[in-house]
């Protein structure tokens, strides 16, 4: 639900990694074509979380990936 909000509120493009994992809580293994998730044991042992400053652009990122995509299944 979460991952519909967001891409129908603002009618962008958005991914749904971060709120699957975080509804679902854990490690996951997202089918992203059919929307499946399965819960993964793993120990990721100490992780540092740090903002490097530099904006994403996330946007532009996803509008190329689209267009790269329309160009590969293309005949």
């Amino acid at each position: 639900m979460a991952y519909k909000a967001e891409v129908q509120f603002f009618g962008q493009p958005g991914g749904l990694m971060d709120q699957y994992t975080i509804a679902q809580r854990g490690l996951r293994y997202i089918d992203t074509k059919k929307g499946n998730t399965t819960s993964l044991i793993g120990n990721l042992g100490k992780l540092i979380v740090a903002a490097s400053g530099i904006s994403k652009k996330t946007l532009s990122v996803l509008k190329t990936r689209g267009n790269l995509l329309k160009i590969l299944l293309t005949p």
